[in-house]
């Protein structure tokens, strides 16, 4: 999907998902459940809006600087284990869950709802909590050599850190 228009990308399973072409923001929008079996590719100024649906696969690489959103609230609303080069956001007015992996840009969005990690996170440049929204880390760990952004919250379980230390915190940390 090539181009500097919005577009609508077709439900389906692809080897290969290619996104790009964009000089100004664009959204891909989702027509349906997408499968990749290969490589995703989210070009700069592209944003591949998945809605409620599911984005699944076997996704070997998943490159490129645009963002992937997500309001879908299964267990899995993208595949676990991926490093995720784009941007990947968790939005929408519903708890999520938020899948292992590593993320380039992790932003925790929506409307006062709490985002559950079922699996450790690795957050390599932007953590951004919003307002209102929690990150529900459980106890589970969070890593990586990522800034903070946003007022939101951020809880653990864990009995020993599962957040990094010798972080400046934007966000409220609740230790349960």
């Amino acid at each position: 999907y090539s181009g500097d228009v919005n577009q609508s990308v077709r439900s389906g399973t692809y080897h290969d998902l290619v996104l790009s072409g964009a000089t100004a923001a664009r959204t891909k929008t989702a027509s349906g459940a997408i499968t990749v079996n290969g490589n995703l590719s989210v070009g700069a100024n592209n944003i591949l809006s998945m809605g409620a649906n599911a984005l699944s696969g076997t996704i070997s690489n998943a490159v490129g600087i645009g963002i992937i959103t997500t309001s879908n609230t299964s267990a899995n609303p993208i595949p676990i284990g991926v490093i995720w080069t784009p941007a990947v956001q968790f939005n929408g007015g519903a708890a999520h869950a938020i899948p292992n992996g590593t993320y380039s840009n992790l932003l925790v969005g929506g409307t006062n709802d709490i985002k559950t990690a079922n699996g450790n996170i690795v957050v390599a440049g932007v953590l951004d909590v919003t307002a209102g929204n929690t990150l529900a880390m459980g106890n589970k760990s969070l890593s990586g050599a990522f800034t903070n952004s946003g007022t939101g919250n951020i809880s653990t379980t864990a009995a020993t850190a599962a957040i990094p230390s010798g972080k400046t915190w934007t966000q409220t940390i609740n230790y349960a």
